[in-house]
């Protein structure tokens, strides 16, 4: 207990900041939780309850206000993990707006033990520091959305892998494997890390990968995958099924219409306007550390794959790169531990500014907003003007 009370602290200040998302609304304002995503997940999760199997918005009230094209389907097109979660721990009465909250600190805790293992006592903390207060995966645990799951499932397999490698047991890797599988299941594109997954394998197993070890990962991680995969065929119809924006949507939805219309470079330049202290991350390249590798390939992979989508039309969003932010807080945490002291104040006042963003997005502000739309800087700026 001695060893992780720095942990214990952050995550107890990082649990009352965050417990916001139970607020209730001032009359006049609009209800908690109103965002469009957001109804489709609670209304997903009191379907469940009623019935466990009725995992599709058809028959539903919100279905008519919604895109027919993307929802109007016998099951929900995104994987069940996230909303079988919230049905079972609402149902014995946890409140569901405080899910994605424990789902975020959990994800803290992993990137702390990950670091822990990759690093050291100082860099795991700088690691979890920096990842309580980031605006990105901070804002996201304030919303009830499929996000927090995927942030927190990409980061436990990471985990998972880096034990496996360590162990070098089947047991281990079945484990590490059924985490791949329960990333998969929280949302199809968490599967970007599985690269990351494998150097963290490739560098921490001392032992030879034997046919018996990759096996047993491979049935682990393929079973559930596959057999959603399956069930979606038959019911839907479709194979893997995108929920890209039709002209529909974007007629009917101003909001989705400018997430299409935002430029290529929307995450980078989302990531030094709102959480310029991952900027530091880079420094690490100037170390070549093999131990990088992991953490550089998971953030590389979110952010090319959702630029990339983004081209295809498919809409920036900073959550859809939030799965990224643990890696990088890896990154800039082993950065910043390696800083003099006059740097260490330079990347205090950067988490200050970022925090400062997160507090407003994630309490000040939830749930006005689907996404963050001005950085501190722009306030500070236009107050000025």
């Amino acid at each position: 207990m001695k060893r992780h009370a720095g942990l214990l602290v952050l995550i107890a200040c990082a649990f009352v900041l965050r417990l916001a998302t139970l607020r209730t609304a001032v009359e006049g304002d609009a209800p908690p939780h109103g965002e469009a995503d957001e109804r489709v997940f609670i209304t997903l999760v009191a379907q469940v309850r009623e019935h466990p199997l009725a995992y599709t918005l058809q028959g539903t009230a919100l279905l008519g206000r919604l895109d027919r094209h993307n929802y109007d389907k016998p099951i929900f097109s995104h994987p069940p993990a996230f909303v079988y979660l919230c049905a079972a721990l609402s149902s014995v009465g946890l409140p569901l707006p405080l899910i994605p909250v424990l789902l975020d600190l959990a994800t803290i805790v992993c990137v702390y033990l990950l670091a822990l293992r990759l690093h050291g006592q100082r860099e795991a903390l700088w690691t979890a520091f920096l990842l309580a207060t980031c605006t990105a995966t901070w804002f996201v645990s304030q919303h009830i959305w499929i996000d927090a799951m995927v942030v927190f499932s990409v980061a436990l397999v990471m985990v998972a892998a880096e034990r496996a490698g360590r162990k070098g047991t089947p047991a281990a890797y079945a484990l590490a494997g059924g985490a791949l599988a329960l990333a998969f299941l929280s949302k199809i594109t968490a599967v970007l890390v599985a690269p990351a997954a494998l150097a963290l394998v490739l560098q921490a197993d001392r032992t030879a990968l034997t046919l018996r070890k990759v096996g047993v990962s491979l049935l682990a991680a393929a079973t559930p995958c596959v057999a959603w995969i399956a069930l979606l065929r038959i019911a839907n119809g479709e194979w893997l099924p995108s929920a890209f924006p039709t002209a529909e949507m974007m007629r009917r939805y101003p909001f989705v219409a400018s997430i299409v219309a935002r430029p290529w470079h929307y995450y980078l330049s989302n990531l030094a306007l709102f959480a310029p202290v991952f900027v530091l991350a880079f420094l690490r390249a100037r170390a070549r550390d093999a131990r990088d590798l992991a953490p550089a390939l998971c953030a590389g992979a979110f952010f090319v794959a959702m630029t990339a989508v983004g081209l295809l039309q498919g809409g920036y969003q900073t959550r859809y790169v939030a799965p990224a932010y643990p890696a990088l807080a890896l990154l800039a945490g082993a950065a910043v531990a390696q800083l003099p002291a006059t740097g260490v104040v330079a990347a205090a006042g950067l988490v200050a500014y970022g925090a400062v963003g997160g507090f407003q997005y994630a309490v000040l502000w939830t749930p006005r907003f689907a996404d963050l739309r001005t950085s501190v800087a722009e306030q500070f700026i236009g107050l000025f003007r």
